[in-house]
């Protein structure tokens, strides 16, 4: 399906009504349909619903889309974000079309009648098929790569330890959990910097499932029995009635058969709608998607500066009160012990390890948690990991690379074939692993103490010719955003961070090395800053965000 040139004019018409009223937009589509599908509950953080965040990501989405619609070949590396989140989240087909239905209904409410005439709905709902067709078809072949483990699948904590202990103020623990299949089969290998979802039943306060992503810290060249992953308790005063709630109800995640009610793994239902698992061979074209639109990490996108303030936008009928951030990383890490029972999904995700083209340095930026994607990375860069690395970064069909080269055509129609043409000739290819040699910096922020310090520091004494390692102290930001930033300059003034020795930049003149940077919103902004000021070239950075993202940076 193709739109015409008079649509597309249609279709950019609506854009200054989305950027004036689309979190209004937004913000009834929310809400209508989880009223009438209360089970959609299950694939949104209520906190990012409360708060805004999604609303707010859905509606740069939509005007992305909007103001592309003429060339949209400039969304590939979103799309390919918002597909990898849906097969993490095990989307189906049938969830689009109740996401279409109750989108269209928003904008003829928002838009009325004198704007959404028929030619305008018809435009719109052209164009929300071209979106479906973009995502569905990449989403197939994300299924297939994962190829029996489509969906989730049960999984027993072998080990878990205390990372980071708490304070006396309540603030920090921070546990790190090591589980294998239930069934006992082997895992497939994952790609450094991908994660997986976690779906946890009988939250206190929540009638349906949680789900909740997490990145994989482990060795992916070691990950054929035990995937490990890391969860930090939030830390933020809005927490702090999590006890209360967990009184009226623990939990036993012990192993249990799989009709016992008591397990986490054994209360989650199939998706909202009813419909089963998808399937590689029954994806069907279907209207756009609001699961998720965060900002890819790749080098044409880049974090925004958060909004000074929130406001709650979405209030289900279902739900008035207001949800407490942090209960359901509180419950992992004060009830999940060694022998429980948790339900993972296949890892995906694109803020992976890019495979060596030269013999750059490599440097990893990391706040908090955010270090967990990057541990992956590391152990994947140095020479105990490389051995068994080959393969392991593989790369996507809409990634650039001399075989699939990024649609340029002028038309959404062309645009939209040139897509699909390359995810049918392109499926998952594996590369050669990172350059054993590549010099190596690892600089983590922390507002106490720096995750996985022992860790990498053993790494350091390991390979002290490759990799230097910098720990330093961050601030608190605005209690609002829930996380921690740091003020990169400041720090850099002070010489905690080295700029030539720590970061490879040469005095305004730019820098030859890779970055990955992975945290908080606003620590990425800050980085990102810092970079940009430092001549440092946007296609060598890439990001990973530790919450819902925007789709473009505010002037």
């Amino acid at each position: 399906m193709s739109l015409t040139y008079e649509q597309t004019r249609l279709i950019r018409a609506t854009v200054p009504i989305i950027r004036q009223d689309g979190e209004r937009i937004s913000t009834l589509f929310y809400t209508n349909m989880i009223r009438d599908h209360p089970g959609m509950h299950a694939y949104f953080n209520p906190v990012s619903m409360q708060t805004g965040h999604q609303p707010r990501a859905f509606t740069r989405m939509m005007l992305a889309f909007a103001s592309s619609i003429h060339d949209i070949s400039g969304l590939v590396a979103r799309m390919e974000k918002v597909a990898q989140k849906h097969a993490s989240l095990s989307i189906t087909p049938e969830l689009y079309d109740i996401v279409g239905t109750y989108l269209l209904q928003a904008f003829g409410e928002v838009l009325g009648p004198h704007c959404w005439n028929d030619a305008t709905r018809t435009a719109w709902e052209r164009a929300y098929a071209v979106m479906a067709g973009m995502l569905t078809r990449r989403e197939e072949f994300i299924y297939r790569d994962f190829g029996s483990w489509v969906g989730w699948r049960r999984f027993v904590v072998s080990r878990r330890w205390v990372e980071l202990a708490g304070t006396e103020s309540g603030e920090g623990d921070t546990v790190t959990f090591e589980v294998r299949p239930e069934d006992g089969r082997k895992l497939p290998p994952f790609q450094p910097g991908q994660y997986v979802s976690l779906r946890v039943s009988g939250v206190p306060g929540r009638d349906h499932p949680q789900l909740r992503q997490y990145y994989l810290c482990g060795d992916p060249a070691a990950s054929s029995s035990t995937y490990r992953f890391t969860v930090k308790r939030d830390a933020s005063r809005e927490a702090e009635n999590y006890s209360e709630l967990s009184q009226h109800g623990s939990r036993d995640f012990r192993s249990t058969p799989r009709s016992t009610s008591s397990s986490m793994a054994a209360v989650a239902p199939s998706s909202p709608s009813g419909s089963r698992r998808p399937s590689p061979n029954r994806v069907r074209h279907r209207g756009g998607s609001s699961i998720s639109s965060a900002d890819s990490p790749g080098s044409s996108i880049r974090p925004e500066s958060p909004p000074t303030s929130d406001s709650s936008l979405v209030s289900s009928p279902k739900s008035t009160a207001r949800v407490q951030p942090g209960v359901v990383s509180s419950m992992l890490i004060d009830q999940v012990r060694e022998g429980g029972v948790l339900e993972l999904t296949h890892p995906a995700g694109e803020f992976t390890l890019e495979p060596a083209t030269s013999e750059t340095p490599i440097v990893l930026i990391s706040a908090g948690v955010g270090a967990a994607p990057l541990l992956s990375m590391l152990k994947t860069l140095l020479p105990s990991s490389t051995s068994a690395a080959g393969g392991l970064a593989r790369q996507h069909p809409l990634q650039q690379n001399p075989h699939c080269p990024t649609p340029s055509t002028t038309s959404s129609a062309s645009s939209t074939t040139s897509f699909q043409r390359e995810v049918n000739s392109n499926p998952y290819t594996p590369q050669a692993p990172p350059q054993p040699t590549r010099p190596v910096s690892w600089v983590h922020g922390s507002r106490q103490q720096p995750l996985y310090a022992a860790q990498v520091r053993e790494l350091v004494k390991e390979n002290p010719d490759r990799l230097r390692a910098t720990f330093f102290k961050t601030r608190l930001a605005d209690s609002e955003l829930l996380s921690y930033t740091l003020d990169f300059a400041t720090d850099l003034n002070l010489g905690r961070v080295r700029p030539v020795e720590d970061l490879y930049l040469s005095s305004g003149r730019g820098s030859q090395a890779e970055y990955y940077v992975c945290g908080p919103q606003r620590f990425l902004v800050e980085v990102q800053k810092y970079l940009d000021a430092n001549r440092v070239d946007p296609g060598r950075v890439r990001y990973g965000m530790l919450s819902i993202g925007v789709m473009e940076k505010k002037d």
